[in-house]
């Protein structure tokens, strides 16, 4: 019986929702999955990912059924991604440069250092080793930052630029890379926070406090219940979640006109770069979160009784895209294409798991100059998970907010967002790799490594000469802008030790 377009696409959307829905119920009940502080979007993916896969092997109906279930899956990361990017900075008060590098110049420029090295270690593995002996395609490099540093949402802006580069299946290893740097992000950061709880290396928890984490039930109670946001306009006008859905579609449009003009009027026009197609070949979300950039300098001008807009509320838009981003991003994975390639692509997730532990144990306690535990294991949760992780690590390490770390790892965000994990040098990076090889890209990311690295020792050096560096800001916390993130389940936002 053939069905109506509206029924199919009903019905791929109430299956993402069922799937989620069941996520979330499997995390509430299994104490495993509440230990390893999965997300229920990647508890949801795994869960679709192994569903429908059976399906298409039983074929016949069953197969027909996950093809009807899953109608247009393929499309909502792009989509969603744009979203997200756009509402990166919406709400958000943007610090100034000046006031950014004084409060966290030394967690940027160790930050830096680490997703930098990403590039560093993909480009290396892929020459050294992966090409040599597997002779994989050389935009395998940009698996393991894209889906590290990047995310589910980076991996899926860039779908396009790996069609155009005739590797339709990186994104696939992109999700596939997304997906593991946050398993390993959380059990790796645990593993370690444990550890240097016993061996005396955080600054808030004594050593022979117990390192075991209690457990907060996955639903809020009653009373600890926050908003999730504020009305900021009357309601005879307009709802407030329409007003700010329509804000980021405006800075979404923003991105696209941008690029189209970039491509149409400048591009087209100028023979030097029309057959390298530069700007053709970028993809669209760097323009949408620029666009909401300067929406929201524009909105800091006005007086908080003017402004319309409530940062909770666009995270929750956010979170919303994003939750949706995970889910369908792992379920619709190609397995026949990613298994092809399975045995390098581990090869490069090995190595670039050890180079996150390598610059947390080896690097971090010779170039940071105070907290180099709690610093070192937030860029740990970051690089490899999301913000969000980052967030986690450094709650289980100073629950209370005792060091400077929370602040200045918030703020150096507002900048590392603009160029790395899908910011400027990502994209350039991306077309760098397709048209001049990994080796072009070795030399550049080896070279800027090391700059950021000699710029972190330096900066420890200056610390120790002058007392009254970034350590020694105050530790209050701004509102922490989820960059790229995946939402803090309720029970992780503070961990008890028991």
């Amino acid at each position: 019986m053939s069905r109506s377009v509206s029924e199919i696409t009903l019905g791929a959307f109430g299956t993402l929702c069922l799937l989620i829905v069941i996520g979330q119920f499997l995390r509430t009940k299994i104490t495993l999955l509440q230990r390893l502080f999965l997300p229920t979007a990647v508890i949801s993916g795994i869960l679709g990912l192994i569903l429908f896969q059976i399906m298409i092997r039983i074929g016949g109906f069953c197969e027909q059924l996950a093809h009807d279930a899953t109608e247009g899956w393929s499309h909502l990361p792009v989509v969603l991604a744009n979203i997200i990017f756009a509402s990166l900075f919406l709400g958000v008060n943007v610090p100034g440069p000046k006031a950014i590098w004084n409060t966290s110049g030394q967690q940027l420029s160790y930050g830096m250092f680490v997703v930098w090295g990403q590039w560093f270690t993909g480009s290396l593995i892929t020459i050294a080793l992966l090409i040599p002996v597997w002779n994989v395609d050389e935009m395998m490099v940009t698996t393991l930052p894209i889906g590290f540093a990047g995310g589910h949402g980076t991996a899926a802006g860039f779908a396009n630029q790996y069609d155009k580069a005739d590797w339709p299946e990186g994104k696939d290893f992109g999700f596939f890379a997304a997906t593991i740097g946050i398993l390993a992000a959380v059990a790796s950061g645990i593993i370690s926070i444990n550890w240097a709880a016993r061996a005396g290396h955080l600054t808030t928890l004594p050593a022979e406090q117990s390192t075991r984490f209690s457990i907060q039930p996955t639903t809020v109670p009653y009373l600890e219940r926050q908003p999730a946001g504020h009305i900021t306009v009357s309601l005879n006008s307009i709802d407030t979640l329409t007003l700010h859905v329509a804000l980021i579609g405006v800075a979404t449009l923003f991105g696209v006109l941008v690029k189209i003009f970039l491509v149409e009027v400048v591009e087209n026009n100028i023979e030097s770069i029309k057959d390298i197609e530069l700007f053709n070949n970028l993809p669209t979300f760097p323009f949408c979160m620029i666009g909401g950039l300067l929406m929201q300098r524009f909105f800091q001008r006005m007086s908080d009784d003017d402004c319309p807009v409530d940062r909770r509320i666009t995270e929750r838009v956010s979170a919303f895209a994003l939750e949706f981003l995970v889910t369908s991003s792992i379920t619709v994975v190609d397995i026949d294409a990613v298994s092809d390639g399975i045995i390098p692509f581990l090869v490069l997730m090995f190595f670039g798991i050890s180079w996150q532990l390598f610059c947390l144990f080896i690097v971090a306690p010779r170039v940071l100059s105070d907290h180099w535990f709690e610093r070192g294991i937030a860029e740990l949760g970051s690089a490899m998970g999301v913000i969000a992780t980052g967030l986690l690590m450094i709650r289980m390490c100073d629950p209370t907010s005792q060091t400077p770390v929370l602040t200045a790892f918030v703020y150096k965000n507002a900048f590392q967002a603009l160029f790395m994990g899908g910011g400027i040098w990502t994209a350039t990076g991306v077309i760098l790799s397709d048209r001049a090889g990994p080796y072009a890209v070795f030399g550049i990311t080896t070279s800027v490594t090391l700059l950021w690295l000699l710029l972190t020792v330096f900066l420890k050096f200056k610390a120790a000469k002058n007392p009254t560096s970034d350590s020694d800001e105050k530790t209050a916390s701004p509102s922490a802008n989820p960059l790229q993130t995946l939402s803090v389940p309720a029970e992780s936002d503070r961990l008890l030790p028991t």
